[in-house]
């Protein structure tokens, strides 16, 4: 999460090293260097529940934090060009869920990339339900499927 000031860069760089539960970045080389978990699933885990900070930090000007984001934001934008793709309409509403996807630079980020798909217009919307059922209605109003309005 390198970026910014230096004061900024040894503060970030302490709490990933707090994180990963080493003290040191020869420590965090080598952990690295073994994949830091061998469960696919729990090193996911571990990333995922960093996220918030990455974000944070990206939002705070760390270009590290940012491309990261960045790629982030392009895996999501083709997986939602992906989806879209199936629905027959060019205009294809969008909702964000989740705290990481809401915050500020990552929510900018995506729409900017999916405002600038030329096929379908994307448009980000604010979320009425709970998530799954929110996604749920989103799909069946795309698919043309009509839904009781209770």
């Amino acid at each position: 999460m390198a970026g910014g000031s230096e004061t900024q860069i040894i503060i970030n760089t302490r709490i990933v090293l707090q994180y990963l539960q080493v003290s040191s970045l020869e420590q965090l080389q080598e952990l690295a260097r073994q994949g830091f978990h061998p469960d696919t699933m729990k090193r996911n885990q571990l990333f995922g529940q960093f996220a918030p900070q990455v974000t944070r930090a990206a939002e705070q000007g760390s270009s590290v934090a940012r491309r990261v984001c960045n790629r982030a934001a392009e895996q999501l934008r083709l997986g939602i060009e992906l989806v879209g793709s199936n629905f027959a309409q060019r205009n294809v509403e969008v909702a964000l869920i989740g705290s990481v996807i809401c915050s500020p630079y990552m929510s900018g980020k995506l729409t900017e990339l999916l405002m600038a798909n030329p096929i379908k217009q994307y448009r980000v919307v604010e979320t009425q339900l709970q998530p799954v059922v929110g996604a749920i209605l989103l799909a069946y109003k795309e698919l043309g499927i009509p839904t009781n309005k209770r």
